[in-house]
């Protein structure tokens, strides 16, 4: 009995380790993040009426160290055409649990920004909007922001979006925390986009401000979403 006992351990523990060895790893998932970082240098700076210029050393020390960014870059885009000025924000991990804290209230309101306009129908800070760019619709948290400043202060817009991999684009921080707690998706980790206008622009331009900027992201977005263990699925919250 005793032999039979210890036979049975040791074809458990066998079978354990057989199955944790198909388990992701960060090394594994080299060649996918190898991929994004790919999809993300082929980004353009100009796209239509938009001219974009790199504004990345604006992104604050203490978040790269937090985040930890396999890609990162912010881009100051102005359309004469329109009149408009607009920045966008994109950043990806390797692993899904460092992009856990990152978002808009926890963010700005660490580099000294007031949130000026919060509505919570779900429980979660932000107002949430569907937009779309290059015929895709996302799930979308739009949140305003006031930072004191001389001789007036500065009013902005975010529109902000996480992209999971195997799901997609998500409004909200929580579906991040849920992929960082399974290991088999955690070594993939996930993105954010951020498209920041003034306070002051009219609903409908900053909308299309989205739409024109998030458009040229799309290859990217979509290289996030893909990975091999699961299918791409447009998500929500």
């Amino acid at each position: 009995m005793r032999n039979v006992s210890l036979i049975l351990t040791l074809l458990l523990l066998i079978g354990f380790y057989a199955e944790a060895a198909t388990h992701p790893t960060p090394r594994s998932a080299e060649p996918y993040h190898a991929r994004i970082a790919a999809a993300a240098k082929a980004i353009p700076f100009s796209h239509g009426d938009w001219l974009g210029a790199d504004n990345t050393d604006k992104v604050p020390p203490a978040a790269i160290k937090m985040l930890r960014p396999n890609v990162l870059f912010g881009r100051n885009y102005t359309n004469d055409v329109l009149g408009v000025r607009a920045r966008v924000v994109f950043v990806q991990c390797t692993d899904s649990r460092d992009m856990g804290g990152h978002y808009p209230p926890a963010c700005y309101d660490a580099q000294g920004w007031e949130i000026t306009k919060t509505s919570e129908p779900d429980g979660a800070p932000g107002t949430p909007v569907t937009l779309e760019a290059g015929g895709r619709t996302f799930p979308v948290r739009e949140y305003r922001f006031r930072l004191a400043s001389f001789p007036q202060d500065t009013n902005i817009r975010i529109y902000s979006f996480f992209v999971i991999p195997g799901r997609g684009p998500v409004g909200t921080l929580a579906p991040v925390r849920e992929a960082a707690s399974d290991y088999t998706l955690r070594p993939f980790g996930s993105a954010q986009v951020q498209v920041i206008t003034d306070a002051a622009l009219p609903a409908e331009e900053a909308r299309r401000a989205f739409h024109d900027l998030v458009e040229p992201l799309l290859p990217l977005i979509e290289a996030v979403e893909h990975n091999e263990r699961s299918s791409t699925t447009e998500g929500s919250s």
